[in-house]
């Protein structure tokens, strides 16, 4: 309490001076006037201890939080360096140690802070960008500092001022790898082509988080220059015409040497991004070394390699044959324009089916899956479904996930890796590593007869989670190569619920697409949605959850 209230001292001393402030209620200039600022201030400081939350009953406290954004305007009507600094006191706020663990769910944090954010990025003012910068030269120690950080470079990111890109670029050798991450990945918005070559240098780094952060800055720094459906990158002296091919070679070398999934994943990814037919031969190369390699081999790779090939050339061939596409590539690639679908025989061959199993109607193109099931209490409720699963009959939601569970657990081949994650209010993990991450586990005959057992001894019950479980999810590799389960971690996610997040850290559907969205941009997991029953549960939020993740939406009516 005292630390919140020599904070709150300080504030109003920068509120005094703050050329945009004003004393008095009702002077024009638009600034906060000083009960603007302690009405602010003090509304922080009871919801950090707790007074207010945000989350009552289920429910979000509309009456709350409306009352925090109309005190977060009126300071943001000050537009200038001070307002923007105010409102960044919330990205960094914590709340008090006090509280117990649904306090702090209850509270929302994110919510209150995407308030601020929205209100900074409307800040026009040139000198936040410099203060932010300034600040990430800061460089203290701890989690809060490091999430300060990261909100820093977000925040850069979005505001995408390339004024300060040369500025920001230097700044990263003098971050930790951690942050230099971060960095990269927004780099793209902040930088312009000359910082190419040197993110190229890159590629040679150890850690796999570090490389797939530098192929996605320089591929999405390149893309501007080698999209072949732009003219003006088509004339023989255009810097992408020069700058691709270089480009194009080092991103060969990464994906036929890197033993990271998530590297050559990337890899295609980028490929894809460029928009060049100087990315088919690699793809094609890479397609035919994916198929022979031993332990590191991906079938979750070998679909989407296959998928990319279909994309950039508008043609479509059985999968499981690189032949065909070298072939393909023989006869027409000297001919080859990027965009224009070519003629030949190459498009009528039959797309042959490589799944061996279906999680309900979702092919399984990986031998190393997670199934995040939902169940919450209401997956306890009677249905009568259209299709094939409850046979026209009423039946518990959870039955019938549990017997397409059995079915898709017997068919998994012995050499695949898998692992359940059932989620209600709490999240339960079958088989969890040291970490407390969820383990891939090889699917033996007995192994599966106790991953079966332990599916049929779970009941439904809670609030909905969702977070909470994709969380758990997504937090496999998190150290890199530097984690002993970087290499076996898992790369398709199952994702199967009948509701709205309702429980957790964050329910805000917007953020944790938001959230999955940074965190998946290292990992590469494709993730996959599966709705069950009524359709205005949840259906836009998970079809949008599957597309910006690379998996496929089912709704199942």
């Amino acid at each position: 309490m005292k630390r919140l209230s020599l904070f709150l001292i300080l504030a109003f001393g920068l509120a005094l001076a703050s050329p945009g402030f004003a004393q008095k209620k009702g002077k024009k200039g638009g600034g906060p006037t000083l009960e603007d600022v302690q009405k602010f201030e003090s509304w922080l400081e009871r919801y950090s201890n707790g007074e207010i939350l945000i989350l009552e009953k289920g429910r979000v406290n509309r009456r709350e939080l409306n009352a925090f954004r109309v005190r977060a305007e009126k300071i943001a009507a000050g537009g200038d360096l001070a307002a923007a600094k105010r409102l960044f006191a919330v990205l960094t706020l914590e709340l008090s140690p006090k509280l117990n663990k649904y306090q702090r769910a209850a509270a929302q944090l994110s919510m209150v802070r995407d308030i601020a954010r929205d209100l900074i990025l409307k800040i026009k003012d040139p000198a936040v960008d410099g203060w932010l910068l300034k600040r990430l030269a800061k460089h203290k120690k701890g989690e809060a500092a490091v999430r300060q950080r990261i909100a820093i470079i977000d925040m850069l990111g979005i505001r995408g001022n390339k004024k300060i890109g040369k500025l920001f670029f230097k700044r990263l050798k003098h971050l930790s790898i951690r942050d230099r991450i971060q960095a990269l990945l927004v780099l793209p918005k902040l930088g312009n082509k000359d910082m190419i070559f040197p993110v190229l240098k890159m590629l040679g780094q150890r850690e796999p988080n570090l490389k797939i952060a530098a192929i996605q800055a320089l591929t999405g720094l390149l893309a501007p220059y080698s999209d072949e459906t732009i003219s003006a990158n088509k004339t023989p002296d255009s810097f992408g015409r020069k700058t691709t091919p270089l480009v194009v070679a080092a991103l060969e070398k990464t994906i036929l040497r890197s033993s990271a999934w998530q590297v050559r994943a990337a890899v295609v990814d980028g490929l894809v991004r460029l928009k060049s037919s100087q990315s088919i031969p690699v793809l094609i190369q890479a397609l035919n070394a994916e198929s022979k390699r031993g332990k590191d081999r991906s079938e979750r790779l070998l679909h989407q390699i296959h998928d990319a090939l279909e994309q950039l050339t508008g043609v479509s061939m059985p999968e499981g044959r690189p032949k065909f596409w070298e072939d393909f590539w023989a006869k027409e690639g000297p001919t080859f324009q990027y965009g224009e679908k070519p003629k030949g025989r190459a498009q009528a061959r039959p797309r042959a089916k490589s799944s061996y199993v279906k999680y309900f109607n979702l092919d399984l193109h990986s031998k190393r899956n997670l199934f995040i099931v939902d169940f919450s209490g209401s997956m306890a409720e009677r249905v009568r479904l259209k299709t094939r699963y409850a046979k026209g009959a009423k039946k518990p939601k959870y039955e019938i996930v549990k017997k397409e569970l059995e079915k898709v657990i017997r068919a998994l081949p012995s050499d695949s890796v898998a692992n359940v994650i059932f989620f209600g209010t709490k999240v339960s993990i079958w088989r969890a590593n040291p970490k407390g991450r969820p383990k891939p586990v090889p699917m033996t005959e007995s192994n599966k007869a106790d991953l079966l057992q332990y599916i049929w001894e779970t009941t439904p019950g809670g609030a909905t989670n969702l977070y909470g479980a994709l969380k758990e999810g997504l937090t496999m590799a998190g150290s890199g190569l530097f984690d002993k389960y970087y290499k076996t971690s898992f790369d398709s996610i199952y994702l199967l619920s009948d509701g709205a997040p309702s429980y957790g850290e964050i329910i805000d559907t917007n953020r944790i697409l938001h959230e999955v969205r940074r965190a998946n941009q290292l990992r590469k997991v494709k993730i996959h949605t599966i709705v069950f029953g009524d359709a205005g549960n949840n259906l836009n939020f998970m079809r949008r959850l599957a597309k910006e993740n690379g998996g496929t939406f089912l709704h199942v009516q």
